[in-house]
């Protein structure tokens, strides 16, 4: 893992830039799945009220969202499967303070203890790093005693004023002893913001929305010129209650942009 650091430097009223590279053994291997690093893209495509639909709630959801961005706490994301907790994570990464600084992601549902030993004692660790963003998705599947070894660590290293945290919680309808004492203690410990994302069946007026933007992705991806659906078809997106919310939306959108040969997506 190479960083470079750029420095102004002025000798006898002349204006140099220095550029440092420091070289680190990486911690896990590059195709490692609970660990990635991503840096912000070249062009910001970001949109909130895009992704996040027309209706009051979610419009309001999105100033949120955007007002989170400026901020340096940490923030917690809960929602149920499907409901973009990884792309909201993303917008707050590439709207705030360190979007200059690279962007670690931390699976916890592939993290093995002895993996999460390394992460917590390894200095080459992005824990360990500062003014980065670090995501520690899925905090629900850590045992209780990574769990512990987690607070302990965010005690003694103020790891959340060295860097910007966020952290996710996958809930369902109600949320579990378990998942709701780990709420508790994040909030509690670190003070942070929270926020809840909606499920699909609970915005149904922004489907429709939400499906043009989908379409408008698919149809540059597939060179596609699907223009929508058709009214019948769009009452029974509307209605179908999307279980898996926005990644089966995207799923079943795209199948039926495959076959689709009309202008417009039929029921049959």
């Amino acid at each position: 893992v190479y960083t470079f650091t750029c420095r102004h430097l002025y000798m006898d009223e002349q204006k140099y830039t220095a550029i440092i590279i420091n070289q680190k053994p990486a911690l896990f291997d590059e195709d490692d799945i609970g660990i990635t690093i991503y840096n912000k893209p070249d062009t910001d495509s970001t949109n909130f009220s895009n992704f996040f639909g027309s209706s009051n709630k979610i419009g309001i959801t999105a100033h949120i969202i955007e007002d989170y961005s400026k901020s340096s706490l940490p923030v917690l994301i809960t929602g149920e499967e499907g409901t973009g907790k990884d792309k909201v994570a993303s917008l707050i990464y590439e709207n705030g303070p360190y979007r200059t600084s690279p962007f670690y992601v931390i699976d916890c549902k592939y993290i093995s203890e002895r993996k999460w030993n390394y992460i917590l004692n390894n200095e080459n660790s992005p824990l360990a790093d500062v003014h980065s963003t670090i995501y520690i998705k899925n905090v629900c599947t850590l045992s209780h005693s990574q769990l512990e070894k987690l607070f302990n660590y965010m005690d003694h290293t103020d790891l959340a004023k060295r860097n910007r945290l966020i952290l996710s919680l996958l809930i369902t309808n109600e949320l579990s002893q378990e998942a709701l004492t780990i709420k508790s203690q994040l909030e509690k410990q670190l003070s942070c913001l929270t926020l809840n994302l909606l499920p699909l069946r609970e915005r149904s007026d922004d489907i429709p929305s939400i499906t043009a933007l989908y379409l408008h992705k698919l149809n540059v991806s597939l060179g596609k010129q699907i223009i929508g659906l058709e009214a019948e078809a769009m009452d029974l997106f509307t209605a179908f209650s999307w279980p898996h919310n926005l990644d089966q939306l995207q799923h079943v959108l795209k199948e039926l942009a495959v076959v689709t040969k009309t202008p417009y997506i039929t029921c049959n």
